[in-house]
């Protein structure tokens, strides 16, 4: 699995629910529960997925910043948020980054 975090610009909702339907018919999972944040899991046999993503993001959103960055080694992490039993911001981490 390849770990990938994604910061883009805030977009529309149209430009999020495009950028979601990429992320999905790629069979990607992502973690977006802070505005402009993604957390993104791909298969290891992707090729060049920061790439993939800041052009669809350009194709999506041009003119919105974004940086892309495939993450090789998680150390310590902390988060604050909802993490209850119905609504939990950390599950998703946990499942699929395995940290």
């Amino acid at each position: 699995m390849k770990r990938i975090v994604a910061l883009i610009d805030l977009m529309t909702v149209e430009q999020d629910q495009q950028f979601i339907d990429f992320l999905t018919s790629k069979g990607w999972g992502y973690w977006h529960w802070i505005d402009g944040a993604w957390l993104i899991n791909t298969d290891n046999h992707e090729q060049n997925v920061p790439t993939q993503i800041r052009d669809r993001v350009k194709a999506i959103a041009p003119g919105k910043h974004c940086m892309v960055f495939e993450v090789t080694d998680i150390g310590a992490w902390a988060g604050f948020g909802p993490n209850t039993a119905k609504s939990n911001m950390f599950q998703w981490i946990r499942d699929e980054w395995k940290v």
